[in-house]
């Protein structure tokens, strides 16, 4: 089976379910109305609305608001910039907010300004040629929070990172730099919400040794499905020497692969969270003794 192994990773909730509150400003930029910011965002050209970000991770800030007050946080994957406004907002000191994408820096630094926050968010462009989480963090910087919300589609075959497409590159590589980037006692707080990559990324962090508790996904993405799915199917045809391009699946042609919902048991994230779910959330903390993993820890 010559199968593309591309997994589409995105929330179907941001793109069939919420409706974008969009508004054209005097001079023709495209904004976002945030309500837990109560205001407007712009938008650049390129950059992604950030509708995920405001359903899905501010209110979620919003309950851990004081794991945010007086601390550092560096953010992934920014584009517009509202998780580092929120942050900043909610009291931290200091913000590194990075993307790979040059129109997210702009941004990101147009809109820290536009609401006085540029003294407190700092805004990095990640080369595409080194997309990893911390490609653009001195070896000696350490934070108290990290913080990702990133517009993820994982597709190994692609000749290139994009805004768009990780190769795989950016993932696991947040978890592998936790150790040399993050506060003992410190946590990141990543949306994965998409099926795969979302448990792929809790068991590898349970794998290094760290504290991790998640909300899983609501559902399985179809284009994530099709690409499993095929993917096994074609070590079915290789093992009965059938034809690898017998069949496939197809997501617009077998209904089943757009219907599949995930219904699992979940806990408060944080101790003294309420029992609200938070679907594709992961927590990852970091031991406030390094040594007990064996890290030399911050200084």
């Amino acid at each position: 089976m010559r199968t593309k192994r591309v997994l589409r990773l995105g929330c179907v909730l941001s793109i069939t379910v919420l409706a974008a509150p969009l508004a054209q400003s005097a001079n023709g930029k495209r904004t976002f109305r945030s309500d837990h910011l109560e205001a407007d965002v712009v938008v650049l050209p390129t950059v992604f609305f950030p509708n995920e970000a405001e359903v899905a991770v501010l209110p979620f800030m919003k309950e851990n608001a004081a794991r945010f007050e007086g601390k550092t946080v560096l953010e992934i994957g920014t584009g517009s910039g509202i998780i580092s406004l929120y942050a900043a907002r909610l009291g931290a000191r200091k913000v590194v907010a990075t993307d790979i994408n040059e129109q997210a820096v702009m941004n990101a630094t147009l809109n820290a300004r536009r609401l006085d926050l540029g003294d407190i968010i700092e805004a990095r462009r990640v080369p595409a040629s080194d997309i990893t989480a911390f490609s653009v963090i001195r070896p000696d910087e350490r934070f108290d929070v990290l913080i990702s919300n990133p517009p993820y589609a994982l597709d190994l075959d692609a000749k290139q990172n994009t805004p768009l497409t990780d190769r795989g590159d950016l993932g696991l590589s947040i978890v592998r730099g936790l150790d040399a980037h993050l506060n003992p006692g410190g946590v990141a707080i990543l949306l994965y919400n998409s099926l795969f990559y979302h448990y792929v990324m809790v068991k590898f962090a349970k794998y290094e040794g760290f504290e991790v508790r998640n909300h899983g996904p609501a559902f399985f993405a179809p284009w994530e499905a099709e690409t499993l799915f095929n993917d096994y199917l074609g070590h079915l045809l290789a093992s009965e020497k059938m034809d690898p391009d017998a069949f496939r699946f197809d997501r617009h042609e077998n209904e089943a692969l757009d219907r599949i919902r995930v219904s699992s048991p979940h806990a408060p994230l944080f101790p003294g969270n309420s029992k609200k779910r938070y679907p594709g959330i992961i927590v990852i903390e970091r031991s406030a003794d390094a040594a007990a993993r064996g890290t030399a820890g911050a200084p």
